[in-house]
């Protein structure tokens, strides 16, 4: 015998799922054998249906625009390595024009021999 999924809702949306024999008496809940990506399903008559792409595409805004703004600019900020490579290669540019921090300096001179010791190929 198969072991049942259990799909556990509130309103038309799932909240999670698991396999196990234990009930959790909050919840309202449809086993199913079948195992589905919880962000392309909802129940509809105590059914398991799945979302329209639309639906889909907006589950994902919703949660974009729930965001607070620092993991919406997290997400959108270029890689960390991309930044620190832009910072050096500014740092760089500018080292003999002004004064910089020995402590900078020092950060460059370690970056560079990075770069030498593992050129691009």
């Amino acid at each position: 015998m198969e072991k049942a999924n259990r799909y556990y809702y509130e309103n038309d949306k799932i909240l999670f799922s698991e396999t196990t024999n234990t009930i959790r008496k909050n919840y309202k809940y449809i086993e199913d054998v079948n195992v589905y990506d919880l962000k392309k399903i909802k129940v509809v008559e105590g059914k398991i249906v799945n979302k329209t792409e639309e639906e889909i595409k907006k589950d994902k805004e919703n949660q974009y625009n729930s965001l607070n703004y620092k993991a919406k600019r997290s997400s959108n900020y270029p890689y960390l390595e991309e930044q620190v490579d832009a910072i050096y290669k500014g740092f760089e540019a500018i080292k003999d024009t002004i004064t910089l921090p020995q402590e900078t300096l020092d950060w460059i001179d370690k970056c560079k021999k990075v770069k030498e010791d593992i050129p691009k190929t």
